[in-house]
């Protein structure tokens, strides 16, 4: 057999209203085209489904009995393709977010939640993952974006910055300590608590390093948290990103706004740069730059 739908909705609609002419209206077709898809119905499946004449339209026993079964079927075959639908609408409009170490942990779930809550039609789901692999990831599609500090665009990569901040200088002390900007020079005397070389923000700060004459070592920490935490022990003087600065409010450290000269640092945004940012990302990269300049103050 080869039954389709709309044999089977013509059935339907006749069993409802005992009438051809009727049935046919609601149908969209003309009342002999309706007849023409109830005779092949009724070739195809073997028997007769109404009994029929010109007053009158009525199933027969065999109708009577196939009624409820295509009824059932056409009621599971709609109810499946707007469930199937819905959930291909919801996927599509489903965003697949990649973050670095401290963004996945201070900025970005509170970010998403809001976000998510907000009813704007687009849903975030948050990737933490390590710097070197975020490109790769968003290369190859499983991410759909990427945020991070300093995560400028590599190969097979787009990028724009979404916030741009600076570097500060913090040691032990008092939070509520009024702040007093020092230059890069004034840290020459200072045990320095700093990155691994490789990392892109430390490579900045290299930069600037290279042109004063240090006479103490640095230690060394992976993270931003452990600079921070080591600098509130008086173990040293830990430069850090200024748009990390919000996260460690409740640290008892002193920040120096470092110049001369200011050296900027941002947050970026990337996506894959084999199609153009779609408007969910938009709507989300709007949203997240009001975020991150409400959090960070």
């Amino acid at each position: 057999m080869q039954l389709n739908s709309r044999q089977l909705r013509a059935f339907l609609l006749v069993a409802q209203q005992r009438n051809f002419s009727r049935a046919a209206d609601l149908l969209g077709v003309t009342q002999s085209g309706l007849s023409v898809l109830i005779r092949d119905l009724e070739t195809q499946i073997g028997f007769r489904l109404f009994d029929r004449t010109t007053r009158h339209v009525s199933l027969t026993e065999f109708g009577a009995e196939f009624h409820p079964v295509v009824e059932r079927t056409l009621s599971d075959l709609e109810s499946a393709v707007h469930r199937i639908a819905r959930s291909a609408s919801t996927q599509e409009r489903c965003l697949t977010i990649g973050a670095t170490q401290f963004m996945s942990t201070y900025v970005m779930p509170a970010a998403i939640a809001e976000f998510n809550a907000s009813s704007l039609g687009v849903q975030a789901r948050l990737v933490d993952s390590d710097r070197a692999n975020i490109c790769p990831l968003v290369e190859s599609g499983k991410l759909d974006m990427a945020v991070g500090i300093f995560l400028r665009p590599g190969c097979g990569v787009q990028g724009a910055p979404l916030v741009q901040g600076s570097f500060s200088a913090v040691r032990a002390g008092s939070p509520a300590k009024r702040r007093r900007a020092i230059t890069w020079a004034d840290l020459a005397h200072e045990t320095l608590i700093l990155l691994p070389d490789e990392n892109p923000i430390q490579q900045r700060v290299n930069e600037q390093l290279s042109r004063i004459e240090r006479g103490h070592a640095d230690l060394v920490f992976n993270h931003i948290e452990t600079q921070v935490a080591m600098a509130e022990t008086g173990a040293g003087v830990a430069i850090v990103p200024s748009l990390t600065l919000p996260a460690f409010r409740r640290r008892k450290i002193e920040v120096h706004d470092l110049i001369d000269p200011i050296v900027p640092l941002e947050i970026w945004q990337i996506w894959n740069s084999a199609g153009r940012q779609r408007d969910d990302m938009a709507t989300f990269t709007d949203f997240l730059k009001r975020y991150i300049v409400d959090w960070a103050g």
